[in-house]
């Protein structure tokens, strides 16, 4: 199926370790999800880039690639929600790092990493008092 919704050329496929079904029930109006586990990570970041380009649908319901994270990395992610919203209204937002989960943000050329919220806050406000 990935090959057909990409519109890849016939020759192209993905080598795949795993793909099966989740554990829990649908919700409603929604189809379980699927986990794919691929063995190249540039096949998987292939995959997400297209998928993302091109806006996929299957028999008219829109398929959406997503990491699956644990339970804790979403948990710290969360706790930056708030000081994330400020930094992509400057724009500064370049998402996350992975293991340990750290925001990456974007500051005059150069990235800075921040592992709490409070470190985030207090870089947010030094620039914003200097600007």
């Amino acid at each position: 199926m990935l090959p057909r919704w990409l519109e890849l050329s016939p020759g192209k496929s993905f080598r795949l370790e795993r793909v099966h079904r989740t554990f829990a029930s649908a919700r409603p109006n929604q189809s379980r999800a699927i986990l794919i586990r691929f063995l190249k990570f540039q096949e998987k970041e292939y995959v997400y880039r297209e998928a993302r380009r091109q806006g996929i649908t299957h028999e008219g319901a829109k398929i959406t690639f997503v990491q699956d994270l644990s339970a804790e990395t979403v948990r710290v992610r969360r706790s930056f929600n708030a000081i994330t919203k400020l930094f992509v209204d400057i724009k500064a937002f370049r998402g996350f790092q992975h293991n340990p989960c750290k925001l990456r943000v974007l500051h005059n050329g150069k990235i800075h990493l921040f592992s709490t919220p409070h470190e985030a806050e207090e870089f947010y406000r030094s620039i914003s008092q200097s600007e």
